[in-house]
This record gives C-alpha cells, sequence and structure tokens, in this order.
C-alpha cells in the first residue's frame, strides 16, 4: 500500500515524502524504515534519520547494492536467499535459503546479543553472531585434516571417503584416479596393494607452496593439480606431519618409529626410532620447535636432536611428565610447548625441564588440540567444547579469562577432531569434528560472558510455573519423597552446569556441587518448605552463580513422617528386650546363629543381582548414545517432521527399555523380569530401524521366525540379543565400503532351548583389529565385553546361556551365535 511519511511535533505536521510509491516497513532502534519501488524488481530501502529518508539498501533482481551501514544489525532477503548486514558494516553476508514466511524486519528490533532471532512458519531460528560457520552436515562426510593450497583453495582430507576441494563458494571431490594410483605403484613392486584414502592429521603447505598429506600408507605432496608420493620401506603410516623449515624436511610421526622426508626430489628418507616406552606403540604426535628439535609425543615424550642423534625422555615415571600419555603437541607464537592429554592441558617449563598441568579444571576425556587464535587467545578443544583462553593475561597474571563454545552459542560441532585445527592465511581456523567441518573468524569472535538462569522445572514430574517461579506448589497428599528437575538457560550454556541447593530451616549448608539435574529430598515433614537452587558453569567456572527458589507444601501420613522412625525404634526396642527376657539363652543363640546365616546367604545373593543388575544398567544409556546425533543433527537442518517421528520411536524404545528394566530385588524378581521373545523381536526391529536412521541406510535387515517356532512361548533375559546386533552394524557393516546386509535368525532347539543367529557381512573382526590398531581414534565396543560379563552371571542364576562368535564361512562377515536354555 503507497503511503506519505510525514513527522508530527509540537502541534507541526510535516511532510517528510511525497506519496507515490513509500510504504512503512518497520522501527528498529528508534529508527523508522522505509522502502519505495522504484520499478519492477527494483527496491529502494531508506533509514529515517534528522527527519530525511537516508537510502542504505537497494535490492535488484540480479543482486543488490549496500550504500549505507547501520548502527545495528540487519537481514534482508533477496532472491530467496537470507543476508546478514553486521553493525556499521556495508558488507552482507550470505546465510542461506531464506527462512519460511518471515515476517517484515520489525523483529530485529532486540537487545545486543550473541543470536539473532527470527521468527518463521516453522518455528523460532536462531542466527549466530559469533563468528563460526558450519558446513551442513553430509558436505564434507569425515573431515580429519585441512589445508590451503598455493591457489588459496582448500583441500579437505575424509578418512576413507576421499579429498574434496573447496574454493570459498564451490566444493567438489577431487576424483581417486588422479592420486590413488601414485600409491598403487609405488607398492607394486612389492606385490602390496594398499588401501586408499587412510587419511590423517596436520597436513600442510610446505615454503615452496607445495601441500603434504598424512596417509596411512606413506605421504602424498601436491600443488597445482600434479600429485606425488613418498613412502619408506614397509611401515609407512604417516599419522601427524610437521615441516622443519631450516632442514626442508618433512617430520612423520608413525608406528613404533618416525622418520623424514626430504621436501626436494628425490625425497630421501631416514629413520628416527628411540629405545623408550613410546617407540613401542603409535606415536600420537610430532611437531618442530623454533630451535629445531623434534618432539614427538604418546606413551610419554621424546625430544630428539637431530644433528647429536640424541633423545630425552619425558616420562611420569621420572616425573617429568604429570600424566602418562599425551595426545597432542603444539608450539605458540611465543615458542611455548602446549601439550593435552587426559583430562589434562600441560605446558612444558624449560627451566625446571618438565611439563607442568596447567589448571585445576578437568577437560572432557581427551584435549584435542591446541591453535593460537591472534596475539592475545588461544584455542583449546577437549571431546565436547571449544574454550578460548586469554593468553596474554594468563601470562602476566596467571588467571584464567576463559570463554566456553559449543552448539549453544555456535559451534555446531559434535565432538572437535582430534588434532583438528587449521590456520588458513587469512587467519581463519578451520576446525574439524565428527559431525561437521566449522570455520571461526577471530576477528567476529563473541566474547562477551553471559550470565546463565537457573529454574526449577518439575516437582515429582509435574511442571513449575516459567513465568511465577515463585508460586507455591502444593505436592499432592502421601507424597514423602520430593524429585525437583532443575535447569540452566543462557546463551553460554555448556555441556555440563553444576548444581548445589540448600533446604531452609533443615541444611544450613549449601551441598556440593552436583552435575545431575535431579534433587530428591526425602523424610520431610508436613508443613511449607523453601528450596534454594544455585548453578554455575561446569567449565572453569566462567559464569557466576544464579540462584532459583522454590516454595512448595507437604501432607504426608504419620507413618511417613521422619519422627516415625524414631517411635518405631522406641518400640522396637522395647519387644526386643521383653521377648530377650522371655527367651531361654540357648533359644536365642539358635536364633542368632539362624538369622545370621540367613543374612549371609541373602547378601550372596544380592550380590551376584546387583552385579547383573548394574551390567544391565550400564548398557541400557550405551545403545542411546548411539543415535541422539542422528537425529540432532536432523532437527540441525531443520528437518522438523522427521525428526519428530525419530523422536517419537526412539521414545517409545527407551520406554520399551525402561519398562524392562530391574525393578525387583531376590532371585524370584530377576526371573520375573525375562520378556516374551514377541517383544525381543519388536525391540529388535525398533532398534534397527533408529541404526539404519543413523547410518543413512548403509545396510539391509532381514529378521527371520520360522512358522514352527510360536514366539509366545518364549521368555528369555532383557537386553540379551541387542548388544551383538549392534556389535555387527557399528564394527562391521559401518566400515564396509558396499551396502550390507544384517540378518537375524531365531530358531527351537529339540531341548526346548532357543538359538539365535545373528549374522553380517561387514568386514569382519580381523579388519576391524586393524583398523583400531593403526587410527587413534578410541571406538570401544563395551557393550561385547558387557554382555559375557552379564552371561556368565546369568548362567550362575540358574540359566543355561552359550555365545559362540566365528568369522562367516564365504565371504567378509562375522557370525554370532547365542543358545538360551535353563539348567
Amino acid at each position: 500500500m503507497d503511503q506519505q511519511v510525514v513527522s508530527y511535533h509540537s502541534g507541526r505536521v510535516k511532510e517528510i515524502t511525497d506519496n507515490q510509491g513509500w510504504n512503512v516497513t518497520a522501527i528498529i532502534h528508534d529508527e523508522v524504515h522505509l522502502s519505495k519501488t522504484i520499478s519492477a524488481g527494483i527496491v529502494q530501502h531508506y533509514a529515517l534519520r534528522e527527519g530525511k529518508p537516508v537510502p542504505f539498501l537497494r535490492t535488484e533482481t540480479d543482486g543488490f547494492v549496500i550504500s549505507n551501514a547501520l548502527d545495528y544489525p540487519y537481514v534482508f532477503i533477496n532472491q530467496e536467499t537470507l543476508y546478514y548486514l553486521p553493525a556499521h558494516s556495508t558488507v552482507a553476508e550470505r546465510v542461506g535459503e531464506s527462512p519460511p514466511g518471515m515476517p517484515p524486519v520489525g523483529f530485529l528490533n532486540q537487545t545486543k546479543s550473541s543470536m539473532l532471532w527470527i521468527p518463521t512458519e516453522k518455528g523460532l531460528w536462531g542466527l549466530m553472531l559469533t563468528g563460526f560457520k558450519n558446513f551442513k552436515d553430509g558436505e564434507v562426510p569425515n573431515p580429519w585434516s585441512v589445508v590451503e593450497d598455493s591457489e588459496g583453495k582448500y583441500l579437505f582430507l575424509n578418512y576413507w571417503k576421499g579429498v574434496q576441494e573447496y574454493d570459498g563458494k564451490n566444493l567438489r571431490f577431487i576424483p581417486q584416479r588422479n592420486y590413488y594410483p601414485k600409491a598403487v605403484a609405488s607398492y607394486k613392486p612389492l606385490e602390496i596393494s594398499p588401501g586408499p584414502d587412510n587419511w590423517y592429521f596436520r597436513a600442510f603447505r610446505d615454503q615452496d607452496g607445495y601441500c603434504w598429506l598424512p596417509e596411512g600408507t606413506g605421504l602424498y605432496r601436491y600443488k597445482n593439480g600434479a600429485w606425488d608420493f613418498i613412502r619408506k620401506g614397509m611401515n609407512n603410516l604417516a599419522f601427524t606431519i610437521a615441516e622443519d623449515v631450516g632442514r626442508r624436511k618433512v617430520v612423520v610421526a608413525s608406528y613404533q618409529h618416525a622418520f623424514t622426508v626430504d621436501i626436494d626430489p628425490p625425497f630421501r628418507t631416514d629413520s628416527i626410532r628411540g629405545k623408550s616406552l613410546l617407540f613401542e606403540g603409535l606415536l600420537l604426535c610430532g611437531v618442530v620447535s623454533p630451535s629445531g628439535k623434534y618432539w614427538f609425543s604418546g606413551r610419554g615424550v621424546e625430544r630428539y636432536d637431530s644433528d647429536t642423534k640424541k633423545f630425552t625422555s619425558y616420562t611420569f615415571e621420572n616425573k617429568k611428565l604429570p600424566v602418562k600419555s599425551f595426545y597432542m603437541l603444539y608450539f605458540d607464537w611465543n615458542g611455548t610447548l602446549w601439550a593435552g592429554g587426559k583430562e589434562a592441558l600441560c605446558r612444558y617449563n624449560p627451566k625446571k625441564d618438565s611439563f607442568e598441568k596447567m589448571f585445576d579444571f578437568k577437560f572432557h576425556q581427551l584435549v584435542q588440540f591446541a591453535e593460537q587464535i591472534d596475539v592475545d587467545r588461544l584455542l583449546i578443544a577437549d571431546m565436547k567444547n571449544l574454550y578460548v583462553l586469554n593468553l596474554k593475561k594468563f601470562n602476566a597474571t596467571g588467571k584464567v579469562d576463559i570463554k566456553t563454545f559449543n552448539h549453544h552459542n555456535g559451534f555446531m560441532g559434535m565432538e572437535p577432531g582430534q588434532l583438528g585445527s587449521y590456520r588458513d592465511s587469512k587467519g581463519r581456523i578451520w576446525i574439524t569434528s565428527g559431525s561437521v567441518l566449522s570455520v571461526l573468524d577471530p576477528t567476529k569472535l563473541d566474547l562477551t560472558t553471559r550470565p546463565l538462569r537457573t529454574f526449577v522445572t518439575s516437582v515429582n514430574k509435574r511442571g513449575v510455573s516459567f513465568t511465577h517461579p515463585d508460586e507455591l506448589v502444593e505436592v499432592p497428599e502421601g507424597e514423602s519423597i520430593i524429585n525437583v528437575k532443575v535447569e540452566t538457560l543462557g546463551e553460554d550454556k555448556p555441556y555440563n552446569s553444576q548444581f548445589s541447593y540448600r533446604l531452609e530451616g533443615e541444611m544450613d549448608d549449601w551441598t556440593d556441587w552436583q552435575e545431575q539435574p535431579l534433587i530428591t529430598l526425602n523424610n520431610l515433614s508436613n508443613g511449607l518448605h523453601t528450596l534454594r537452587v544455585r548453578s554455575r558453569s561446569g567449565d572453569f567456572n566462567a559464569h557466576g552463580e544464579s540462584i532459583a527458589t522454590l516454595h512448595f507444601r507437604t501432607k504426608v501420613a504419620i507413618w511417613k513422617s521422619p519422627d516415625f522412625y524414631l517411635y518405631a525404634v522406641i518400640v522396637a526396642l522395647a519387644l526386643l528386650t521383653a521377648l530377650a527376657m522371655l527367651g531361654a539363652i540357648s533359644q536365642r543363640r539358635k536364633r542368632k546363629l539362624l538369622q545370621q546365616q540367613n543374612r549371609l546367604e541373602e547378601r550372596e545373593r544380592s550380590m551376584q543381582l546387583l552385579q547383573a543388575q548394574t551390567i544391565q544398567s550400564q548398557m541400557n544409556p550405551h545403545f542411546t548414545s548411539n543415535v541422539l546425533a542422528a537425529i540432532q543433527n536432523q532437527i540441525l537442518n531443520h528437518e522438523s517432521e522427521r525428526a519428530s517421528d525419530n523422536l517419537v520411536k526412539m521414545a517409545r524404545l527407551t520406554r520399551a527399555y525402561l519398562d524392562d528394566s530391574l525393578l525387583g530385588q531376590g532371585e524370584q524378581a530377576f526371573r520375573t523380569r525375562d520378556i516374551p521373545l514377541t517383544r525381543e523381536i519388536k525391540l529388535l526391529r525398533m532398534y534397527v530401524e533408529l541404526m539404519q536412521l543413523q547410518y543413512l541406510d548403509r545396510f539391509d535387515f532381514t529378521l527371520e521366525v520360522p512358522p514352527s517356532l510360536d514366539p509366545e512361548m518364549y521368555k528369555i533375559p532383557q537386553f540379551l540379543i541387542q548388544p551383538f546386533v549392534e556389535n555387527a552394524i557399528v564394527h562391521g557393516l559401518h566400515h564396509h565400503q558396499e551396502r550390507g546386509h544384517l540378518r537375524v535368525a531365531f530358531r527351537a532347539l529339540p531341548d526346548e532351548a532357543l538359538l539365535c543367529r545373528i549374522e553380517d557381512d561387514g568386514i569382519g573382526r580381523e579388519a576391524v583389529r586393524r583398523i583400531q590398531n593403526q587410527s587413534h581414534k578410541e571406538y570401544a565396543s563395551v557393550s561385547t565385553n558387557l554382555s559375557q560379563q552379564r552371561v556368565a552371571l546369568l548362567n550362575q542364576l540358574g540359566y543355561d546361556i552359550a555365545i559362540d562368535i566365528e568369522d562367516r564361512k564365504v565371504g567378509t562377515g562375522t557370525v554370532v551365535s547365542t543358545r538360551v536354555g535353563f539348567s
């Protein structure tokens, strides 16, 4: 609708525009936005400043022109593409496809934040403004290393998935025929066929512009489309590489040794082999110091002087290392050596000639990499988060000023990659992960720390008002155990928040910090209670505390009140005294002996049952973690309907596992928790469907039950078959290059026992062992070991279960046969 824009002040009306083609589009931060259609497909956008329309954006059918900057972030759509214009900038960034049904831009009137919220027809979208950009899931399938070539293009080395080239706009796979024949020709005299695309870590571009690419069978050298392949003898694994600029060599960390390769043809090689424990296994990392010394890490650290050929050992045993193994080494711009191990980040102290642990904080599992992003800041990664450390402040004062990044505030990778950082010529940091490839622009990094807020979300599974959290919660009569669920909210929410609480009038001090977001209160008396809950970040305590208050009232029966136990104890003592006086001493002794014998037998049975229950409780979440990444990726890709369907399916399967979990005690209760074979078959179908979702339908599934077998007539212990099905998929079919097949068949045996046969045509057990020996990535399959332990316990309780694992007679793959009966 065409409008004329006027202003009104002190009773006076002033015309600002004529009445031809003008529209008022929004008011953003007290600034009126106008638009005017110039001609078909051409619209000029204005901001009203000091009473005059100032043009800042012109959209056309073939592009757009930005003529002036705004004082706040702005988004706009042109040709079905969403663009982001930062504050004080005239350069717009392409975000992606336009959101469905995005309203006029009045929603941009938001407070300053690291997130720009965009309402759409399919929910609220959050545009991260923290400096991270992420490729879509699947675009870069399995990146383990990134390197920039001499033309400014990037090579992405995908383990088992090939090499991709990216020019900043277009992404393409480099045909395997361009490089793989070089390796085949090199191994031909040995009559060995090397496997392709076993890419590893820390590719780099040398001073002459050649890209050196580490691979499981040797080294590739690349420049301007030309490829070379270099290997040393038989043991050619290039796990990580580094450049010795002064000697013009490539330093390679390999298995049980290291070696160097001359950068210049004919690529002469020299072996480096020490006598320490480090050289009995895989060398996990190698770096070159500014002075030209070589450092290698794994089970310990070795420093090697290539001029004198001497080694210096650093181990936990000689007290020069605070941990036994280091997975990562890195020299920062000041020449300081950083080392990452299990839950710890360390730094080399040249004065003490030893490594010292930094921070009291425990990292999540392994420290994956460190990378300096500018003069003042160091980027650190563990298995869950990225951390940006104010290195200048830490070196000057020892104080830790750090901010955490994960999927809550910009970094969308699940599990940052081992040695998975690369700094390009523009100063950007490329970050590999288990899900997506990301790139960080340090100049746009938002390091503002925003506090978390603590909320009580439910009491005994009943929701608590989010808008009126101080309202009194009435607990239904008879409920004496109160389970309070809490949560933290905020843009800088870490993977693990910590909680502490205090019940006023009954607890003087705050409890110790816990990561479990569930508070259980027992033996509460009748009346009003006030619970205070505080939270903090579990990552370096970077955020301040936030306290939530819950007011609730309990109504419990007298026998459930705390004082009831005191009365019961007094009465019980009186009865026992009377019985003791009436009973004969001999009878009392016999009774005591019998009671002691019964207690000992009950303890033995309880210990066996608790062991079995513990193993089962460990197995239930083991399955769930394998599926969550696939469902989350669909949510991140805005495939809401598919994600919803799969989430419902996941919920049903989880509910089924919970229903089948062990709740009783004693051997009889243990036996009654057996489930019908029909239910086990149903759970297996649901489980395999979710695994096919995770692995993108890379295998087919067949489940066979002969007509002569009535599933209702058989009962088996719950969770007995699923771990072996999981093992066949994750370790057998997952690594198979071609589409695989999983077959599960049930058969009745003459002795009324049940036989289950699980067969896959995956890569086989021997191939899996080779992969695990070559790769440092930890993919431990604990489900099979747990099942073996559990079967041993079940057999002690009267079952007759036998498990046989063998290789297929024809082709590759594995067959697992499980016989279930009773002794």
